[in-house]
C-alpha cells in the first residue's frame, strides 16, 4: 500500500469512524441482459475496476480486492481504491445482472464510465443513478474485503 493510500491513523477504530457520508460524486449503474461469460470472469471484473479507477486517479498503486467462488454464489465482486476514488463491481451470472458503484471527490466523466460499463459486459439494458453524497470505501484491505462482501449481499437483494 502506498503512503498516500494509508489511512490517516491506521487503527480499526479510525477505520470505522471514517465510514461516514462524504461529498463528491457517486455513480451506481445496474445492468441487465449482460453476456454470461463476461459476468463470470474474474479477470474482467478486476480489469474493469482497475481501468475505471485509472480514469480518475493516476499515479498511486490501487488497493484491489476480488472475491469469487462458492461463498458468493455464481459471479464475481471486485473493488479498486486509490486516492479519493473507489470502484466496485458485482456480477451475478444466474441473474444475468451486474451493478457498479463508483465514488469520487473528483470530476467523473459519466458518459465514458457508462460506455466502458456497457461495452465491457455487453450489457443489454442499464440504468444509472448519480448522487452527490456517498458512503466512503475502506482504506485497509481486510476492511475493504468485508465491505465488498456486505455490499454484494445488498446488491443481490436489490437486483
Amino acid at each position: 500500500m502506498t503512503e498516500q493510500a494509508k489511512p490517516p491513523h491506521g487503527g480499526d477504530e479510525d477505520e470505522q469512524r471514517r465510514d461516514l457520508l462524504a461529498y463528491g460524486t457517486q455513480v451506481v449503474m445496474d445492468g441487465r441482459l449482460a453476456d454470461a461469460a463476461s459476468l463470470g470472469s474474474r479477470e474482467l471484473a478486476e480489469g474493469f475496476v482497475r481501468r475505471t479507477l485509472a480514469r480518475l486517479e493516476n499515479g498511486d498503486e490501487p488497493l484491489v480486492v476480488v472475491l469469487d467462488g462458492d461463498d458468493l454464489g455464481p459471479g464475481v465482486s471486485a473493488v479498486a481504491r486509490a486516492g479519493e476514488t473507489g470502484v466496485m463491481v458485482h456480477t451475478f451470472t444466474s441473474l444475468e445482472r451486474l451493478t457498479m458503484r463508483l465514488v469520487s471527490s473528483r470530476t467523473v466523466p459519466l458518459d465514458e464510465v457508462r460506455r466502458a460499463f456497457v461495452e465491457a459486459y455487453k450489457v443489454g439494458r442499464h440504468q444509472t443513478h448519480v448522487t452527490a453524497r456517498f458512503r466512503t470505501m475502506a482504506w485497509r484491505e481486510e476492511v475493504l474485503a468485508r465491505q465488498l462482501a456486505g455490499e454484494r449481499d445488498y446488491a443481490r437483494v436489490r437486483l
